[in-house]
């Protein structure tokens, strides 16, 4: 019976997850309904693994504007994901050769493209600092500090800590 309720239970969130709809007609929506999403994944996560919410939401708005991104609006991809495997959907970013070897990871939703960022912080080697700085802080403005090798800009952490303290004043929450 427990199993069964367990099974039931995961087989929600999952529905879930894969049917949320993160919405770019305006930052506030946008911000709300990937509010959403983040919780609704965070949810079914053990709590070592769960991610703050303001840091997953700065990046998005940093790698898509808001949702309003050529790569968000073609792909779903809010979070600038790349992929090597060419077997898979993707996109050719523009002004780039069609021998480059790896493309923007294409989703079916924008919610699919946030649980895949939670496998890459929660699995990848090149994010190990960050799980091991989780341990000790759930702060996004210290975390973040541990995703450099996340982006190819420079001012890439500067830009995410300034949403960062954007989105804990509420800039975007609704009123």
């Amino acid at each position: 019976m427990l199993a069964s309720l367990i099974t039931i239970f995961c087989l929600f969130i999952l529905y879930t997850i894969s049917h949320s709809t993160i919405q770019t007609d305006s930052e506030k929506n946008f911000v709300k309904t990937l509010r959403n999403c983040i919780q609704n994944i965070n949810l079914n996560q053990p709590k070592i693994k769960r991610i703050p919410e303001n840091l997953i939401i700065a990046q998005a708005i940093v790698e898509s504007d808001f949702g309003t991104s050529r790569f968000a609006k073609e792909g779903n991809n809010i979070l600038g994901i790349k992929t090597w495997d060419l077997s898979d959907k993707d996109i050719l970013p523009l002004n780039q050769p069609k021998e480059i070897i790896w493309r923007i990871k294409h989703f079916n939703t924008k919610c699919e493209c946030v649980s895949y960022y939670f496998n890459i912080l929660n699995n990848s080697e090149y994010f190990k600092d960050f799980r091991n700085t989780r341990k000790i802080t759930k702060d996004p403005l210290i975390l973040v500090e541990h995703l450099g090798k996340y982006a190819t800009n420079k001012n890439y952490i500067l830009h995410v800590k300034e949403f960062i303290v954007e989105l804990n004043k509420g800039v975007y929450d609704e009123k």
